[in-house]
């Protein structure tokens, strides 16, 4: 099961929304990289929360076809 750039850009997208960027991010350096952090581990198990159920609704229709 591969992502499309389209699935991952959508999961930055939501991470944005998620973790914004403040006052407090563009004048410390160190919270910053905090927040870009924290998007980064958010897009991750979102990618996986998808990959996890996407691969199982195919398995599912493939099994469901035998029948």
């Amino acid at each position: 099961m591969s992502i499309t750039t389209e699935i991952k850009s959508y999961c930055q997208s939501i991470a944005k929304r998620v973790y914004p960027e403040t006052e407090k991010e563009k004048n410390c350096i160190n919270e910053y990289g905090k927040m870009i952090v924290r998007r980064g581990h958010f897009t991750k198990e979102l990618i996986n929360f998808i990959s996890k159920y996407d691969g199982k609704t195919a398995e599912n229709i493939l099994e469901s076809g035998k029948e």
